[in-house]
């Protein structure tokens, strides 16, 4: 049997776990559509950035640590979403971002 769990992260979240700014990047696609994608993660102690691959080991390292995902958990997979949302020029509400943490154990 295997038991597949999901972990959702806010942003926000993900950067006071790992204490890093994740810079996101917009684009017009059309004339109400802003796509939002994940351009990098920045350490908020050196200013360097991390790989988002560097950066998921470390948030999975740190779940585990503080006991949310087992520690018989050793894989997993991420999820950064790529919002895209209509909406209009005028708006500056914050699209949600969020990240999702998958890891299977087998029982």
């Amino acid at each position: 049997m295997k038991i597949t769990t999901k972990v959702e992260l806010e942003n926000t979240e993900v950067e006071e776990l790992l204490d890093v700014t994740v810079v996101y990047g917009d684009e017009t696609i059309g004339e109400n559509v802003v796509q939002t994608c994940v351009e990098g993660l920045k350490c908020n102690k050196t200013g360097a950035y991390l790989s988002v691959e560097d950066a998921m080991e470390k948030l999975f390292a740190i779940l585990r640590a503080n006991y949310i995902i087992p520690s018989e958990a050793h894989e997993f997979s991420y999820e950064l979403f790529t919002c895209e949302r209509f909406k209009s020029y005028e708006s500056h509400a914050d699209i949600p971002k969020n990240l999702v943490i998958t890891y299977v154990i087998q029982k």
